[in-house]
């Protein structure tokens, strides 16, 4: 069956699915740019949580050993006094270097991206849908329907007031340098 498109040219059913391969493209582009990312910051989470620890378990274990030793009432001149420091500077560089909280960010971007991947997939598979679904046997309800769904591919290429749209696009050119 031939049908006019958006523009009035006349095409069939297979032409018009495959019009949308170059949206189709992009769309998985974002997508696994976001999946990309989200990867990224799950090994910077990975690192610093392991940067954290190698910090805070050892000043743990100093801790209770300052406390074992202390009630012990072992007279060794200068121990206590010398594992007090040896924590202390531990602690220090724990705060200093903001492992933790370097931690967490990354932790919350991973989850922000993983987000932004899902509203990108879902919004490639329910444009695919829409129009594979597109009824061809009137030419004006056709019409219509593709009215609909270029709309919605408008928004998403031109950056419309659908937050989902902005998310996606703002996250798509944000570029963040490797940890």
């Amino acid at each position: 069956m031939i049908f006019p498109d958006l523009h009035g040219r006349q095409q069939t059913k297979e032409e018009a699915w495959d019009g949308t391969e170059e949206q189709r493209l992009s769309l998985l582009k974002v997508v696994t740019a976001l999946a990309s990312k989200r990867d990224m910051h799950q090994l910077a989470y990975h690192r610093y949580w392991c940067f954290y620890h190698a910090l805070a378990v050892p000043a743990l274990i100093i801790s209770s050993a300052i406390v074992v030793i202390s009630g012990m009432q072992v007279e060794v001149p200068g121990l206590v006094a010398i594992l007090s420091g040896v924590n202390t500077t531990l602690l220090a560089l724990a705060q200093m270097l903001e492992y933790q909280s370097q931690k967490n960010a990354h932790m919350a971007a991973a989850k922000l991206y993983e987000k932004l991947k899902d509203k990108a997939f879902f919004l490639m598979t329910s444009v695919e849908q829409e129009i594979y679904e597109a009824s061809y046997d009137d030419q004006q309800a056709l019409k219509q329907r593709f009215a609909q769904i270029s709309q919605k591919n408008q928004l998403l290429y031109r950056g419309g007031d659908n937050e989902n749209v902005r998310d996606i696009r703002h996250a798509s050119s944000h570029t963040t340098r490797p940890p």
